[in-house]
C-alpha cells in the first residue's frame, strides 16, 4: 500500500513527513481560509488517511498542533458530512494538552464553517470537549457554542447535557447557559442536573440559584414518594423526614468564599486531631504545620493556632503552647472571649502568670474592640478570672489563687460565683501538699489544734492600686529556688480558711441550714485517729458514741455579706467534701449531704462515691464488733438514707467507688512538685 508507511508512523508528524516526501505540501497555517484557495483541487492525502492520523497518531501537543493544521489543509478537501469531524477531533486533542488559544480557532472555525453544521456534529462536539478536557478552562470556550446552539435554535441530547454538566469544563455560567438551552427547548431537567447545578451554583456563591435546583430536588423526591428527603431553602414541611445530604452541603457552602470554605475544612481536621486523645503532641502539630503549607492564608489564622494551642494544653506541651501564642498574640482578632481565654491558659500553665495577668488587665482597661476588630463584649467578667484562677491553680500558685480571692472586687471589680468557690476549695486542698512548716508536721500527728486561731483581725480593704501591686509582687518573675509557695493563708493552714470561707457561704446565704441535722454519726474523729489512738477508737466503737462534732462552726463574728452569686451546686459541694476530708473534717461530709438534700441539689455517682469512700474510713467497725452491735454501723445507716434520698438508680456502682478510691490514694501519695517553670526563661 501505498500510505502504510504513513499508518505505522509512531505520530502524526512522522506521518506528515512521509506525505511531504511523496510532493503533498501541508503548508502551515492559522486557519484554513489563509491557506491556498485551490486547496480543493490540489493533490490531497485520502480522507480516511487524515481522519485516522487526527484520530490514532497524536501523542504530544506538538501533535496536536499538527492535527489542527493537517485538518485545516484537507477541509475543503473532504466530503461535507466529514469536514466539521476533522475539527471536531483535532479540537478533542487541543482541549486535552491544554492549548487554548488553537482551540479557541478551531471552535471559531467550526462555527464559521460555510457550509454550516449539523445537530450531529454540535452535540459531538459538546460531548468530545467535555470527556477531553482536564480543566475547567475549557469551559469558557464552549459557551460561544452552546450561544450558537440557542441562537440557531439547533437541540441538544440528553446526553449531551448529562455529559457536560458532569464534566471537569462545566462552569456556573455554562450550567446557566444548559439550563437556558433545556428551557428553550422544553427539556426537564434530571435530579442529577439539579444537583450538578446546585454545586456549580453554590462554588460560585450564587446562593439563590443553588436554593431554588436544592428545593426542586426535594420536591422531585416528594412527588416520587421518597420518605426522606434533604433539607432546603424552607424546612416546613410536613410529613417528610429531613436530612443533611450532599447537595445541601453543597449548598450551604454558598455562604462562604471558597478561601474559607478550605480554611474551614482545615479547622475541622485540626480540631478532630485535637480532641483526639490519641493524638500525639507531635502529630497535632505536623497537622498545624501541614494546614499551613498547604493554605498559606492560614499562617495568620487566629482559629486555626487557638485549636492547636487547646491541644498542647491539654498535651501539657506548655513551651510549643506559648511559642504559638507568641504568633497571634498581637493581632487584633487575638481580643475574643476565646482567644484570651486560651492566652490566659497558656502563659500560666508555661510559667509565665504575670504575663497572664497584664492580659486580663488589658481586656479590662480596653471596653471597645479596636478599629476592624470583630465585635466583642466587655472580656473582663467573672468567667475570665475563673479561667486565671483554675490555671494558677493547675501550675501550683495556690498563693496567688488565694490573693486573688481576697482582692478579686478592688482588682477587677467583679465577684465569686460557685466555680471560683469551687476552684478555691480545690486549691486549698493541694495546698497542704506544699507546707513544709512545723504546723504541717505537727497536724499530720494530729497536733494542729495547738496551731488553730480562733479568729482574726480583718485587715484594712487595700486600694485597688496597692491591690495590684500586692499582686504583681507575688507574681514577679523569680528563680524557683528564690520563690517559696506554702500552704498558709492569713496566717493559717489554707484549708482552715477556705472551710471558714465555705460555712460562711452556705449558712450565711441559706441560714435554714442550720437546723439540719446529720443523717449520721462518725465513730471516729479522722482516717489516721485508728492508727493514732487505738485504745481509743476501740472504746468509741464499744460504746458507740462520736467522738467529734458533727456540725461546722457558725461564721465568724463580723464577717462580711455572704456570696450572693455562689450558687449551691453538685461539683461545689464535691470540692467541699474533698476539702473536709484533706482537713480531716470527714465526720461532717454526712451532714454537707444533708445540705444538698435540703437545697434540692441532686447529686450525681461521683459525689455520693466521694462521699462513701471517705466516710468509710470513720464509720466502719471491724466485723466482730459490728455484730455486737447487732450488725448495723454508720456506713450502712449513710447508704440507707442515700437510697431513700434518690433511689436505686442514682446510687453509685462498684466502678464509681473504685474510680474514687483511687483517685484519693493518689491526692494522698502526690507530693508538691513546686510552681510551673517558666517557659521562656526556663527558670
Amino acid at each position: 500500500m501505498r500510505w502504510k508507511p504513513a499508518i505505522l508512523a509512531p505520530d502524526i508528524d512522522g506521518a506528515l513527513q512521509y506525505i511531504e516526501e511523496q510532493g503533498l505540501a501541508i503548508p502551515r497555517t492559522d486557519s484554513p481560509y489563509h491557506s491556498d484557495a485551490n486547496s480543493a483541487e490540489t493533490r490531497q492525502p485520502p480522507t480516511w488517511l487524515v481522519l485516522f492520523l487526527i484520530c490514532y497518531r497524536v501523542t504530544a501537543p506538538a501533535n496536536a498542533e499538527s492535527a489542527l493544521r493537517l485538518a485545516y489543509h484537507h477541509l475543503h478537501a473532504a466530503p461535507p458530512h466529514l469536514q466539521p469531524f476533522l475539527l471536531i477531533f483535532a479540537a478533542g486533542w487541543l482541549a486535552q494538552h491544554g492549548l487554548l488559544v488553537l482551540l479557541r480557532r478551531a471552535i471559531t472555525t467550526f462555527l464559521d464553517h460555510p457550509g454550516g453544521s449539523r445537530n450531529f456534529h454540535f452535540n459531538v462536539l459538546l460531548q468530545v470537549l467535555s470527556h477531553a478536557s482536564p480543566t475547567k478552562s475549557t469551559g469558557h470556550l464552549t459557551v460561544p457554542i452552546l450561544e450558537a446552539a440557542l441562537e440557531r435554535n439547533i437541540p441538544l441530547t440528553r446526553l449531551t447535557y448529562d455529559t457536560m454538566l458532569d464534566s471537569e469544563l462545566a462552569t456556573p455560567v455554562l450550567g446557566m447557559l444548559i439550563a437556558d438551552h433545556m428551557h428553550a427547548h422544553g427539556v426537564t431537567p434530571l435530579v442529577k442536573n439539579l444537583e450538578c447545578w446546585v454545586k456549580l451554583f453554590a462554588k460560585r456563591g450564587w446562593q439563590t440559584r443553588a436554593g431554588k435546583c436544592l428545593d426542586l430536588i426535594r420536591s422531585r423526591r416528594i412527588e416520587h414518594g421518597y420518605q426522606t428527603v434533604s433539607f432546603g431553602t424552607d424546612v416546613r414541611i410536613a410529613k417528610v423526614e429531613q436530612v443533611i445530604t450532599i447537595p445541601q452541603n453543597w449548598y450551604m457552602s454558598a455562604f462562604s468564599t471558597s478561601e474559607s470554605l478550605r480554611s474551614a475544612q482545615w479547622r475541622s481536621v485540626l480540631r478532630v486531631a485535637a480532641l483526639e486523645n490519641q493524638t500525639s503532641s507531635e502529630t497535632l502539630l505536623r497537622t498545624f504545620e501541614r494546614a499551613i503549607f498547604f493554605e498559606p492564608r492560614l499562617i495568620s489564622d487566629v482559629p486555626l493556632h487557638l485549636i492547636a494551642i487547646d491541644g498542647l494544653l491539654h498535651r501539657r506541651q506548655y513551651p510549643d503552647a506559648i511559642r504559638l501564642w507568641d504568633r497571634i498574640s498581637g493581632s487584633k482578632f487575638a481580643r475574643t472571649r476565646w482567644a484570651v481565654t486560651v492566652g490566659v491558659q497558656a502563659l500560666t500553665l508555661g510559667g509565665c502568670a504575670h504575663e497572664a495577668f497584664a492580659l486580663i488587665q488589658q481586656c479590662g482597661s480596653s471596653q471597645h474592640s479596636p478599629a476592624g476588630s470583630p465585635p466583642s463584649t466587655n472580656l473582663l467578667d467573672i468567667q475570665m478570672v475563673n479561667v486565671y484562677m483554675a490555671s494558677l491553680h493547675r501550675a501550683g500558685r495556690h498563693d496567688v489563687v488565694f490573693e486573688l480571692w481576697d482582692q478579686m472586687e478592688s482588682i477587677f471589680g467583679v465577684y465569686p460565683d460557685q466555680y471560683t468557690a469551687s476552684i478555691l476549695f480545690k486549691a486549698a486542698r493541694f495546698a497542704s501538699k506544699c507546707d513544709q512548716s512545723l504546723g504541717q508536721a505537727l497536724s499530720d500527728l494530729g497536733l494542729s489544734s495547738i496551731f488553730h486561731k480562733k479568729g482574726t483581725a480583718v485587715s484594712t480593704k487595700p486600694t485597688p492600686n496597692e491591690a495590684i501591686q500586692r499582686l504583681e509582687g507575688l507574681l514577679a518573675p523569680v528563680k524557683d529556688k528564690d520563690r517559696v509557695v506554702t500552704g498558709v493563708w492569713k496566717g493559717e493552714r489554707a484549708g482552715v480558711v477556705a472551710l471558714r470561707i465555705a460555712t460562711q457561704i452556705f449558712l450565711g446565704n441559706w441560714p435554714e441550714l442550720q437546723s439540719v441535722e446529720s443523717p449520721a454519726h462518725a465513730i471516729r474523729p479522722s482516717a489516721s485517729y485508728q492508727a493514732l489512738s487505738p485504745m481509743s477508737d476501740f472504746m468509741h466503737s464499744v460504746m458507740g458514741r462520736s467522738s467529734t462534732p458533727d456540725a461546722p462552726p457558725p461564721p465568724l463574728p463580723g464577717a462580711s455579706m455572704p456570696f450572693r452569686q455562689v450558687m449551691p451546686t453538685d461539683v461545689l459541694f464535691r470540692t467541699y467534701i474533698d476539702l473536709l476530708a484533706a482537713e480531716e473534717q470527714i465526720p461532717q461530709v454526712p451532714l454537707a449531704l444533708a445540705w444538698m438534700q435540703r437545697l434540692g441539689v441532686m447529686p450525681s455517682r461521683n459525689t455520693l462515691a466521694t462521699a462513701l469512700v471517705y466516710w468509710a474510713e470513720v464509720s466502719m467497725d471491724a466485723p466482730l464488733i459490728e455484730r455486737w452491735k447487732g450488725g448495723t454501723s454508720e456506713y450502712s445507716k449513710l447508704v440507707r438514707w442515700m437510697r431513700d434520698w434518690i433511689g436505686d438508680g442514682g446510687m453509685p456502682r462498684a466502678s464509681d467507688i473504685g474510680i474514687h478510691v483511687r483517685r484519693l490514694k493518689y491526692f494522698r501519695e502526690a507530693h508538691y512538685r513546686g510552681p510551673a517553670m517558666d517557659c521562656r526563661t526556663g527558670r
